[in-house]
């Protein structure tokens, strides 16, 4: 392992995935077939792991029935309601994966209270390993300290947005 870390930019460099007990989820967008399962191995530069075992397309009917709930506005048809169900997914997987920061966007819930907006960030936060998971302001992140904490995480959850206005930050 010495070999490896030693390497500048060790971990700017490491693949996209995420490491479970029995396999390394790759994923290589150049490729005809993305998704690449892997032996776990330090070449990987996992700096967290899920404690189980890879599981593919788990049954979630718990989670689909709390989206329902957040995500669809109490008023008649909500026409977008598929594609917010899928955005939620889609971030939540890049999130797993470590790529989020790279397409440098948020994901923002917003509304009234009692819509259970903040049990669903509480599941989302439950999918990650804790040692991966920060709440940093965004106000906070002009802050030296603060933006460290952010160097390896794959999940900021900021459950109530500050009033005061966002500052212009270099970051």
């Amino acid at each position: 392992l010495q070999s490896y870390v030693s390497h500048e930019n060790f971990f700017q460099n490491a693949p996209v995935g995420a490491m479970f007990q029995d396999v390394f989820f790759r994923v290589q967008l150049d490729r005809a077939n993305p998704v690449i399962m892997e032996a776990p191995h330090p070449k990987h530069r996992a700096t967290a792991r899920y404690e189980f075992q890879y599981i593919e397309q788990p049954e979630t009917p718990l989670t689909d029935a709390l989206l329902e709930l957040v995500l669809r506005p109490k008023i008649a048809d909500d026409e977008d309601f598929a594609q917010k169900i899928q955005l939620f997914w889609e971030f939540l997987g890049v999130a797993i994966l470590g790529a989020a920061t790279n397409l440098q966007k948020a994901l923002l819930v917003y509304g009234g209270g009692n819509n259970a907006k903040s049990v669903a960030l509480e599941i989302m936060e439950a999918c990650f390993p804790s040692e991966v998971v920060t709440h940093v302001l965004p106000q906070d992140m002009q802050n030296e300290y603060r933006l460290d904490m952010l160097a390896h995480s794959r999940f900021n959850v900021v459950e109530e947005m500050p009033k005061e206005e966002l500052k212009q930050s270099a970051a």
